[in-house]
């Protein structure tokens, strides 16, 4: 009895404690983000052990594989390549931040979220330049842009 009810608890929480989770984690950075425009690693370090966790739930109920972590790392590699390819235009934090995305979001909705937040923030940045608000080198927080796109693939009725 005690081994189906701690199966059906790592199913629930593999499945039903995603998102919510992840949304927090999201609106914590994104508030430090806007407030600081950096991301405490005791935060990133916080979601990326929670993620585990909840990946570690899902991996003993039967509902993922171990094996999935490891492509679910690619947006975020790609951001921190970028990073240092650009000369930190792309800020470390934003490629860790969506390091621990991709563990929780898997890599079809990191790659969703990434890009629909990429979209934004450009049309965002792209207004700010039309108002003359800001200059080709003005730092725009990016966490922002993920928290709204994570949130509006959730209300979109998507996965994660």
């Amino acid at each position: 009895m005690l081994q189906m009810w701690l199966e059906k608890s790592s199913v629930y929480l593999y499945e039903e404690g995603r998102l919510p989770v992840l949304l927090l984690f999201l609106s914590l950075a994104a508030f430090r983000d806007l407030q600081t425009r950096t991301i405490p690693c005791r935060l990133l370090a916080a979601g990326a052990i929670t993620a585990l966790l909840l990946d570690l739930c899902g991996i003993t109920s039967g509902r993922a594989a171990a094996l999935s972590l490891l492509p679910s790392l690619l947006p975020g590699v790609f951001y921190l390549l970028m990073g240092l390819i650009s000369g930190a235009q792309i800020g470390q934090g934003d490629g860790l931040t969506i390091l621990v995305l991709g563990l929780f979001a898997g890599l079809a909705d990191t790659v969703l979220i990434t890009a629909a937040a990429q979209f934004a923030c450009a049309v965002c940045a792209g207004l700010m330049l039309a108002a003359k608000k800001a200059d080709r080198n003005t730092r725009i927080p990016f966490v922002p842009f993920l928290l709204a796109a994570a949130a509006g693939l959730y209300l979109k009725g998507g996965r994660i």
